[in-house]
């Protein structure tokens, strides 16, 4: 399975965002994968926003178990990391000019990657969250500064300069409101990155508008922890599509 190539083909696809710290507190594995499996979604992405050292391997054993689909570590910091996932965003933040998660934790988590067979996906990631209230925003002390379309499309060729295979745009963690306006096809058109976008959706309207946008693949995961038959309005949303 190459997870890249499956990312770059896909057009406003949804990826599932498990956050390990809150799964057994709030949902059972079980149910939310036997949802996952029943909805539209191309992906399982897992990781949590703290700096908590988190084992992932029960996790993600018990979800291969239960699905075919791809999982891919979306790591909020360098313990976050498993060898029986099938790939990992290997991030670098774009907007903090702090160095722990410029260089550090990347750093204390290469050890690990290396001894796995991880599909590892150097990942440009850019948070753009203006109030600096997210959970992300405060642990990473991210800028909360307003960019415009000419800034976002800067940061996206620093980002292809550096090596970057990939983008992920996000609100954060928590956020009340998601990414809107933002030309996402103008900068993969230009970039040639393909575009995860996630943060703050809360309505299939908001799926379709960032679908509409460029998006290759769209993050849900606060909305699931809060309403799991949101998975059925995806999948309604997609057959009224089709």
């Amino acid at each position: 399975m190459n997870i890249l190539n499956k990312i770059k083909s896909s057009e406003g696809e949804i990826a599932v965002l498990i956050d390990p710290e809150k799964i057994e507190k709030k949902k059972s594995v079980e149910l939310l994968i036997k949802k996952i499996n029943e909805s539209k979604v191309s992906f399982i992405f897992i990781g949590g926003s703290t700096l908590k050292k988190i084992n992932l391997n029960p996790l993600i054993l018990k979800i291969k178990e239960l699905s075919s689909l791809p999982i891919v570590i979306f790591p909020g910091n360098h313990t976050q990391t498993s060898p029986f996932a099938d790939g990992i965003f290997y991030l670098s933040l774009l907007t903090t000019r702090n160095p722990q998660f410029l260089i550090e934790e990347q750093l204390k988590s290469t050890k690990s990657i290396v001894k796995s067979n991880l599909e590892v996906i150097p990942t440009g990631y850019i948070l753009l969250d203006e109030t600096g209230k997210s959970s992300t925003s405060k642990i990473t002390q991210n800028s909360t500064k307003k960019v415009t379309q000419n800034e976002l499309l800067n940061l996206s060729f620093t980002a292809k300069f550096m090596g970057k295979s990939l983008l992920i745009f996000d609100k954060g963690s928590g956020s009340k409101n998601s990414i809107q306006n933002i030309d996402f096809k103008e900068i993969k058109d230009k970039t040639k990155l393909p575009i995860i976008v996630g943060g703050g959706i809360k309505s299939t309207k908001e799926i379709i508008k960032l679908k509409k946008l460029g998006s290759n693949i769209i993050i849900v995961g606060n909305i699931i922890e809060e309403n799991l038959d949101f998975l059925d309005e995806i999948k309604n949303m997609y057959l009224n599509i089709n």
